[in-house]
């Protein structure tokens, strides 16, 4: 059962988040977990720790407007980014995440393409189930065993110039600015 991520409920960006190695650390890691973010308290999330091929990938959201009045909706995966945390870290957390020079992350990511089409088909399926409009991001993991877990699905991404949705769209040949005006349309 060990180890485990516990994580706050209502936090993003890794805050909060903490693995635990032992069921002598659960207690003060939850604790811990459910005073973050200025909160008296939070629900606290308890999951598996997962190791794989761990990745993130934005979708956008095309809308077509037809003759007969009918609205259409498709939507494109823009690249997968591998993220390769530091070795002595068991995730990526906060400073990986915002600091330069920390993480790796890599776009397009190394894995073959039936490993893409199986990332994107659960995403599509997630997209479907939670209704998602316009953008959706998701964060996950391709298990030694073939299994793809997402662990976060994001109706919109972080926005800062250096985060997976920009590098994404500079993949597909979009830039900062046509991004941004493709998010006010939509």
């Amino acid at each position: 059962m060990m180890p485990v991520v516990v994580k706050p409920a209502h936090e993003g960006s890794s805050l909060g988040v903490s693995v635990v190695q032992s069921e002598l650390e659960l207690a003060q890691a939850c604790y811990e977990a459910s005073r973050c973010g200025g909160y008296d308290y939070q629900d606290v999330l308890i999951e598996e720790y997962i190791q794989g091929f761990e990745f993130c990938t934005v979708f956008l959201e095309s809308v077509t407007e037809h003759e007969d009045g009918i609205t259409t909706s498709t939507w494109k995966p823009l690249s997968i980014t591998e993220v390769v945390h530091e070795s002595e870290s068991y995730f990526f957390d906060y400073t990986q995440k915002y600091m330069p020079g920390r993480a790796h992350r890599i776009t397009p990511a190394r894995c073959d393409s039936a490993t893409a089409e199986k990332i994107y088909a659960v995403c599509q399926r997630i997209i479907k189930l939670i209704e998602f409009r316009s953008v959706a991001r998701f964060d996950g993991f391709v298990t030694q065993d073939g299994r793809v877990v997402i662990i976060d699905s994001n109706p919109i991404s972080g926005m800062g110039p250096s985060f997976f949705l920009f590098h994404q769209a500079a993949e597909v040949g979009m830039s900062h600015g046509e991004f941004i005006n493709l998010l006010i349309v939509s």
